[in-house]
């Protein structure tokens, strides 16, 4: 395994530039979340609110990031683009295959 001689440090306060939607942002973190999609009702009406839903809990991930605005939004990784940086300080294994990392 090729490794680092030095060692990496992540400090609070210190975030990982990104785009999302083309605007400037600050990754903070990922966050997973848990959605209540509804079913089908069950029951008679409620009083109060309609019909009462049976639910499933669906788990997503998001990214947590800061736009330049200041604005925190919570965002599916897919729209998330890291702007590319120190990626050759990072540790992978060697299985003799050549990497082409610019």
């Amino acid at each position: 395994m090729a490794c680092l001689e030095s060692t990496i440090t992540l400090r609070s306060g210190e975030y990982r530039p990104c785009f999302v939607d083309g605007k400037k942002a600050l990754f903070h973190r990922w966050v997973d979340e848990n959605n209540f999609v509804p079913l089908y009702p069950i029951g008679g009406e409620q009083k109060v609110g309609g019909p009462l839903l049976l639910c499933k809990s669906e788990k997503e991930t998001y990214g947590l990031v800061e736009l330049e605005s200041g604005e925190i939004i919570t965002v599916f990784p897919k729209f998330i683009k890291f702007i590319p940086m120190n990626f050759n300080e990072y540790c992978f294994e060697d299985k003799g295959e050549k990497n082409n990392v610019n």
